[in-house]
């Protein structure tokens, strides 16, 4: 039978552990591979309506997968939210809100992509620095991290927020001398001001995956692990049964939406090729660049704070029992508290049933590097937060505590299962700036010289692996995806500069030259 598509004259690096030799092309048809060889070997497979792409030498791979990010935020921010990132001090993030209010002039406004720490000072903003802007209606902004609101007067009265409001548990509401709110609001303490969040309508909704997905496209993106909610859900079903969802996703679940998916029989995997329903994500901790990371001793400087735990290891191991046996669970941990609390639960479950995974393990302390190997638990990390959070980690850690920051090296040495996302849209979803960082390990001036703990710098391979192989088995996908090989899908991307062998420093300079999606070109700049 012809191929849909023929890819000749390729660089294959399969990722597969079975020898291909003599590969140079693939062959795809009804969205699989058809084969895979040598250019001879296949000319016979090429019919009349053959697409034919000659790819004149070109590094030709599995198709990236992103495995932690928020698909349809990331479509949102770039179309309906005001968007802050980047802005390199308050000034300059009052001016884009002033820019942003009167172009709607009505309703609250929300926005999200704050850091105070990349601002002089390095201190929290506070309400009456939005309250010079918009005095007379609320402002809800989200921190770059998404674990801190910045409020104006008129979202704390709205919210009933004053000087008398309780602490929600698992939260905080940061407080002056006199104990009046300053304006921010931790973790929890955001649900406060939830309501006040316009929705955005079901056509911004249905509109956000389909702009995410043409610029995850152009990056050699194919799926994603989507960390979104419900609402999120429905709108991708509904892009999908409309067929132009042309995105592998698998989509976590959150703790409140449990009891409904087991009553209804799903089960992690459940769905079709292109939406599938994935774990139950859930946080134990807060961020670092917020200062709300749980950790086992204090932050520098704080000699009484130890971070702020959003989910107690009580409350975590009865989440993990409910899931079972349909849903692993995801679970954000970021400080070596946070971390070693979701390992204990894991360690008192019975090995056999979902995988299990933590999302960023960022910091660990140095007995837990082996246990995720030992307990078969998942490392899901975002190589592009380290380049971001290395100087905040110095400062609030110390320099020797951060010898178990982002410790993909030794994660990998002890066979752990590692896959990389971008955590997008808080960082960049491009997989190639992902693999610079987690080879070289360098910040945003270029330093330190031979990288920001090099004992964790890791290879090119290796790498790559995290962002294909490794991410397929973390969705329960490894018999679909992850390899280039014959009856898997048919989801591929060529890469200008072939990174296996170009100096590292090189590969930022690196873009995907054609992305294919279950054999279909969705992207090209050939």
């Amino acid at each position: 039978m012809p191929a849909d598509l023929l890819l000749t004259n390729a660089h294959l690096l399969t990722m597969s552990r079975r020898p291909a030799p003599g590969a140079d092309s693939v062959a795809c048809r009804d969205g699989r591979l058809l084969a895979v060889g040598a250019a001879a070997d296949l000319t016979p497979l090429r019919g009349r309506r053959t697409e034919v792409v000659d790819l004149a030498g070109r590094l030709l791979l599995p198709g990236f997968w992103d495995c932690h990010l928020h698909l349809l935020w990331h479509g949102l921010l770039h179309s309906e939210w005001l968007d802050l990132r980047g802005a390199p001090s308050l000034g300059e993030a009052q001016e884009r809100l002033r820019r942003f209010a009167l172009d709607h002039p009505r309703g609250t406004l929300y926005g999200q992509g704050f850091n105070k720490n990349a601002w002089p000072g390095d201190c929290f903003p506070t309400r009456a620095d939005l309250d010079a802007i918009v005095p007379d209606r609320p402002v809800v902004l989200a921190s770059k991290d998404w674990h801190a609101f910045w409020c104006n007067s008129a979202a704390l009265l709205r919210a009933h927020v004053g000087p008398e409001a309780p602490e929600p548990p698992g939260g905080r509401i940061e407080r002056d001398a006199r104990g009046a709110p300053t304006g921010i609001l931790f973790e929890a303490a955001q649900g406060l001001v939830a309501d006040l969040i316009p929705s955005p309508s079901s056509a911004a909704l249905r509109r956000a995956p389909e702009a995410a997905q043409q610029q995850l496209h152009a990056l050699g993106v194919v799926g994603v692990h989507n960390c979104e909610g419900s609402p999120e859900l429905r709108a991708l079903q509904s892009v999908a049964a409309r067929g132009r969802l042309r995105l592998r996703v698998v989509q976590h679940l959150r703790p409140e939406d449990l009891a409904a998916a087991q009553q209804l029989g799903l089960y992690g995997s459940y769905g079709s090729e292109w939406v599938r329903v994935g774990s139950v994500k859930c946080f134990a901790d807060g961020s670092l660049g917020s200062q709300t990371a749980a950790f086992l001793a204090p932050y520098a400087g704080r000699p009484d704070y130890t971070g702020l735990p959003t989910m107690s290891a009580e409350e975590l191991e009865q989440l993990a029992r409910r899931a079972r046996p349909q849903f692993g669970l995801a679970v954000h941990a970021i400080g070596d508290r946070a971390n070693r609390e979701a390992l204990d639960v894991f360690e008192r479950l019975p090995r056999r049933g979902p995988r299990q995974r933590i999302e960023h393990a960022q910091h660990l302390a140095p007995d837990d590097l082996p246990r995720f190997a030992r307990l078969g638990v998942i490392a899901s990390m975002q190589p592009l937060h380290l380049v971001a959070d290395m100087a905040v980690a110095e400062k609030h850690l110390g320099p020797e505590r951060c010898r178990g920051a982002y410790a993909i090296g030794s994660l990998l040495q002890h066979g752990t299962h590692v896959c990389f996302g971008s955590d997008a849209p808080v960082e960049d979803p491009d997989p190639l700036r992902g693999l610079h960082a987690a080879v070289m390990r360098l910040g945003p001036d270029g330093g330190p010289a031979g990288g920001w703990q090099p004992q964790e710098c890791i290879t090119v391979e290796q790498a790559l692996r995290c962002y294909t192989v490794e991410a397929a088995y973390a969705a329960g996908l490894e018999a679909e995806s992850g390899t280039i090989e014959v009856g898997k899908w048919a989801d591929l991307v060529a890469l200008s500069v072939d990174v296996t062998q170009c100096p590292p420093a090189e590969i930022p300079s690196a873009h995907a030259d054609l992305t294919v999606v279950a054999g279909r070109i969705v992207h090209s700049s050939l």
